[in-house]
């Protein structure tokens, strides 16, 4: 129907760069180092385990279990929306873990008499077995406790889009400048696409979903502003702005230097169309 946004993808070439000239293997690499400086921390463990342990963890059931970190299970095909993405995400989530199961999150952390972490036992057991110490705390996502998407996917697509309704003007055509939304803009590597709940649901249903909902994305930030009557679960745009679903903005200079991992970058070029 005319009122859902369906979305087509054309592949091209092989591509070896982003728009700003940053190749797709230096972007993948970058993600994964910035993951693993991130000292004390359960993604940066997790990276380092799977990059210089991988024999020795490939049998352990709670690592098996461990889909991998956030920011390393979805791709853009634009290092500036990449940037933005993982912004408007934050370090934390984007540094989360993501479990298939339920058990799997409890074998990560268990407890004493007390309530006290064991940090001998699950994966401070594991980081110390190393000499990586654990510190603080972090997210874990357990994928079949997430909610799912509950409209139509495009099921004759890899990729499962989500059929979301675009926001319409009284003559029926979209916002100037809208782009699409953020959960069908993250792409997935083959590895990830047979991923699913028991309940057949993928990660961009669960996951991905769970992190952008109908998050809109426009080209300008005057775009996104003279569009916020239709927008009900925020929206960025490609020049910096970020509205928030509470209605809050974030304004000043982005410093890129502060955003300490992304999402990496996709080495098809894709275009989307909306009709």
């Amino acid at each position: 129907e005319e009122s859902i946004a369906d979305l087509t993808i054309k592949r091209g070439k092989k591509v070896v760069a982003s728009s700003n000239g940053t190749s797709v293997q230096e972007a993948e690499q970058r993600t994964i180092e910035s993951i693993c400086n991130q000292d004390k921390t359960a993604a940066s463990l997790i990276c380092q385990l799977k990059k210089r342990h991988s024999a020795k963890i490939s049998t352990m059931p709670m690592m098996k279990d461990i889909l991998g970190v956030v920011a390393t299970l979805g791709k853009t095909n634009d290092d500036n929306l990449s940037s933005l993405l993982s912004e408007y995400l934050g370090i934390d989530n984007m540094l989360g873990l993501v479990c298939k199961t339920y058990d799997g999150i409890k074998s990560l952390e268990t407890y004493g008499t007390e309530g006290n972490i064991d940090k001998k036992s699950g994966i401070h057991g594991l980081g110390g077995s190393i000499g990586k110490l654990l510190h603080g705390r972090f997210t874990v996502f357990c994928l079949e406790n997430i909610r799912p998407f509950s409209g139509e996917v495009v099921i004759d697509d890899p990729q499962r889009y989500l059929m979301l309704r675009k926001p319409r003007l009284p003559n029926g055509e979209s916002p100037p400048g809208f782009l699409g939304f953020a959960v069908n803009m993250i792409l997935m590597d083959q590895a990830y696409l047979s991923c699913l709940t028991p309940h057949g649901h993928g990660l961009r249903e669960t996951l991905f979903y769970s992190l952008f909902s109908h998050l809109q994305v426009y080209k300008t930030t005057a775009d996104l502003r003279r569009a916020i009557p239709f927008i009900n679960d925020g929206a960025v745009s490609l020049d910096g702005g970020i509205l928030r679903p509470n209605g809050s903005f974030c304004l000043g200079d982005r410093c890129r230097s502060e955003i300490y991992c992304s999402f990496k970058l996709w080495g098809f070029k894709h275009t989307w169309k909306y009709y």
